[in-house]
């Protein structure tokens, strides 16, 4: 039983079973919802945290504009203000989303559709991927790139010195810091966070969880 590996093997769900005393089939039912719905959806989702990361950057930036502006709108009373800023504080509200799409026929790997508004301002992002490409290395390394338009574009304080270096220069530069520190987090980081067997996981995880949901 030593290269279990995964939650869909019958081994490891058995051993889950036995540890946890719930109906293998409620554990069997579990593992397919993750094989089926789960794992299609984050493999869809490509560099996912750092996705979210640039969006969070560019949100909060945007939330403490929104709110200054509110803030001295004096067309509005002060209660409604409040209840406009609380809102708006507290995530409720995307002022930039970052959508990943995959796409059939595109003439490039990846591409990137920015979502304007009247001032000119970016207000989102819609970055596609080439459905035809499967290598998923190529495809991340496409995605990171794209990415990188996005962080130049609303991100990054750097001023673009086009005299010197095209604009792709800038943005594979990014693509680059990118995958490398994406890669690092995987072969280092995620060491500190994970066990290094699969039945360490279950009796860690168990004994963290029953020290504070207790029945």
């Amino acid at each position: 039983m030593e290269n279990i590996n995964t939650i869909y093997d019958k081994d490891f769900l058995n051993e889950v079973h036995r540890k946890t005393g719930m109906e293998l089939s409620v554990i069997d039912m579990l593992s397919k919802e993750f094989k089926e719905k789960i794992q299609p959806e984050i493999d869809n989702h490509y560099l996912s945290h750092l996705v979210s990361s640039i969006e969070s950057i560019i949100n909060k930036e945007r939330i403490e504009r929104f709110n200054v502006q509110i803030a001295n709108n004096k067309n509005i009373d002060k209660e409604d203000r409040q209840i406009i800023i609380d809102f708006i504080s507290n995530n409720r509200f995307r002022f930039y989303p970052i959508l990943l799409r995959k796409t059939k026929g595109l003439p490039l790997p990846a591409s990137i559709d920015f979502m304007y508004k009247d001032d000119g301002q970016s207000s989102g992002a819609i970055i596609y991927y080439a459905e035809e490409i499967t290598d998923k290395k190529q495809l991340r390394i496409f995605i990171a790139h794209e990415l990188g338009h996005i962080y130049f574009e609303a991100v990054s304080k750097i001023t673009i010195d086009k005299d010197k270096y095209r604009l792709e220069d800038y943005i594979n530069l990014f693509a680059l810091f990118a995958i490398v520190d994406k890669d690092n987090f995987y072969n280092y980081k995620c060491k500190e966070i994970t066990e290094d067997n699969v039945y360490k996981s279950i009796d860690s995880i168990l004994s963290i969880l029953s020290q504070v949901y207790v029945k």
